[in-house]
């Protein structure tokens, strides 16, 4: 049974280069993005602003380092930082996990941008965070949907670790995995 482990996360992301801390956190923000379908009823546009957010990250992790657009991605963070919706802004739960979602994304622009690998950790505590509330407890770290994620973040760190920094193959390869597994984030095996 894999087991989660801040620390021990943080020591690992340590290890890698800026770029693959990034690309870490931008996966895990991936796999929560579709939970704006719910709350964009309440905040409509909502959706679109986040996917273009996640999108811009995206394609500066497949640009050369020196090539980015550092301002562009430092006013992004910051319109996130204050787009991040309040936990209490819908009468339904969609806006939990969409505080979540929004942490997310901001997490790993920041990671972008400062390469503090504490940051990528924050952004895979969203998803954490989001299956707990989902679950309605934090104890039980066997529950299927924990270990599906552990083992997706593991996927995720081991694939970054094998190859060279900037390989636009993997940015591919690891955006359309968290993609596709964002939609059985929150369903039962």
């Amino acid at each position: 049974m894999l087991r989660y482990d801040e620390e021990g996360l943080l020591r690992r992301l340590s290890r890698l280069d800026p770029w693959g801390r990034s690309l870490f956190a931008a996966a895990c923000a991936e796999r929560l993005l579709p939970v704006f379908a719910a709350y964009e009823k309440h905040d409509p546009g909502s959706g679109a602003f986040w996917r273009a957010a996640l999108d811009d990250m995206w394609d500066a992790l497949g640009q050369p380092e020196g090539l980015r657009d550092e301002a562009a991605i430092a006013r992004l963070e910051a319109k996130c930082l204050g787009r991040i919706p309040d936990e209490d802004a819908a009468p339904d739960d969609s806006a939990v996990y969409a505080a979540n979602a929004g942490a997310a994304v901001t997490y790993a622009l920041r990671t972008l941008l400062d390469s503090d690998p504490q940051n990528g950790v924050w952004a895979a505590t969203q998803i954490w965070e989001a299956i707990d509330f989902h679950l309605g407890s934090d104890d039980d770290l066997g529950n299927p949907l924990k270990q599906r994620e552990l083992s997706r973040q593991e996927t995720d760190l081991q694939d970054i670790e094998r190859v060279r920094s900037g390989d636009a193959g993997i940015v591919t390869a690891i955006r359309l995995r968290a993609s596709q597994d964002a939609a059985s984030l929150f369903e039962s095996a």
